[in-house]
């Protein structure tokens, strides 16, 4: 089964108005996948949010009990229209007119195979990757919403519903958001948006579906930082698929345990470090463990790590992995709660970067060492803000150009992260 987790929060407007939250969210689990949904009653009718609570309950129910018995085009499609419907029909059990009742909605199905989201109206779904890339889906086109928002109520909805459906092969999780919390998911102009990586990673990582991950959320969503960018109610709707880690316990030479991980995409045979994707885990490499540079590069890492511990802004290796004959054979690090530059697009990344990575680099040159084959997926952006330099392979490993040499293409790498490139600036614009 599918974790999924939802909350919401009535935001600091309706709350000044003595206004109900008018945001709906829910969810629901079944053999076959994950259902959420998240609606967002209309500000201008103050009875919306009953039209929001029979939309995403009316969802639910319908795409849960069809979930892998139909087509998910098909499945979500009369999910929409079943929720319609309840609109409708709530309306006239009140002896109102359904647009009193207007709500828009969002209705996801996430399973091992495929993805899918349909809505009508101005939610947020963003998608990530197994590779940390974040994805909008199955958004309205650019330009739709900025004047108007269209909702299940209206009289031509069936002609702005947008659907999208997708294989789940690279996807880890979704999350589906009212528009309130907008200006804190999505950076850019409406025509050239995209997922702000800092707080979506914050919040995917936060729901890690433990007990406390719910009232994690609903601190967020009640914390002044909030607050300070949108007085409007806030939902969320997150769903994750979980991904099994590669390779069998080990033991660590300090004692105690991990899980093997396998290190995939980025420095191949010649990683000596990997991230997991739960925060606060171990994570060594279980690729290329016959290559000669490798077992070379594990007989001297403690003497490397050891020179170049005081420098904190570089994840040096914490233990070696030990195998059944309790001989080393792979380097581990503390996973970070956090995504790689690769995988943030690149206006959201921290303003000082350049500086930050810079100042760690040259304390790694003043010890005597140096990279010399940085790239964005060797440097971790934390929940936090701070920057982690994460590929200490090369470091470890050395290679065959001279110290001056990766010295001067460190310089280089971090001189270009201070130049974005022209068409970054266009698009910042």
């Amino acid at each position: 089964m599918l974790p999924t987790i939802v909350t919401r929060r009535r935001g600091a407007k309706h709350i000044a108005r003595d206004q109900p939250c008018q945001d709906a969210v829910a969810s629901l689990v079944t053999a076959d996948g994950a259902v959420l949904a998240v609606a967002d009653g209309a500000g201008s009718q103050p009875l919306s949010q009953h039209g929001a609570r029979a939309a995403v309950l009316a969802a639910v129910e319908a795409l849960g009990r069809v979930l892998g018995a139909e087509p998910l085009e098909r499945a979500l499609l009369g999910a929409l229209f079943r929720a319609r419907d309840a609109v409708v029909e709530a309306a006239a059990v009140r002896e109102l007119p359904p647009q009193q009742l207007a709500s828009t909605l969002s209705v996801a199905a996430v399973t091992p195979a495929r993805v899918g989201v349909a809505s009508v109206g101005d939610g947020v779904h963003v998608l990530r990757t197994t590779s940390g890339a974040l994805e909008l889906f199955a958004m309205a086109p650019a330009g739709e919403l900025a004047n108007r928002t269209t909702f299940l109520t209206s009289r031509r909805f069936a002609e702005r519903i947008v659907l999208d459906v997708r294989d789940a092969d690279d996807v880890e999780a979704l999350l589906l958001s009212s528009d309130g919390l907008d200006p804190l998911l999505v950076s850019g102009p409406l025509d050239a948006r995209f997922p702000y990586g800092g707080v979506v990673h914050g919040l995917l990582d936060m729901a890690s579906f433990d007990a406390s991950a719910g009232a994690q959320l609903d601190a967020f969503l009640a914390s002044p930082a909030v607050s300070a960018r949108t007085d409007d109610d806030c939902s969320l709707a997150i769903a994750r698929i979980p991904r099994p880690q590669a390779g069998e316990p080990v033991m660590l030479e300090r004692g105690g345990r991990t899980t093997a991980v396998r290190a995939v995409g980025w420095t191949g045979a010649r990683a000596a470090c990997r991230l997991a994707h739960s925060p606060g885990t171990y994570a060594v490499i279980v690729e290329g463990l016959d290559a000669p540079e490798v077992r070379a590069a594990i007989a001297r890492a403690p003497r490397v790590w050891s020179t170049t511990s005081a420098t904190p802004a570089v994840c040096w290796p914490e233990d070696l992995a030990l195998d059944a004959q309790g001989r080393p054979f792979a380097l581990v690090v503390r996973a970070l709660p956090g995504r790689t530059l690769a995988a943030i697009p690149a206006a959201g990344w921290p303003p000082a970067i350049a500086g930050r990575l810079g100042a760690a680099l040259a304390a790694l040159h003043a010890a005597g060492h140096a990279h010399g084959a940085l790239a964005p997926e060797h440097v971790v952006v934390t929940v936090t803000g701070d920057v982690q330099l994460v590929d200490v392979a090369s470091i470890v490993l050395g290679e065959e150009r001279s110290l001056a040499e990766r010295r001067c293409a460190d310089e280089r790498f971090v001189a270009a992260l201070a130049q974005p490139a022209p068409s970054l600036l266009e698009r910042i614009r």
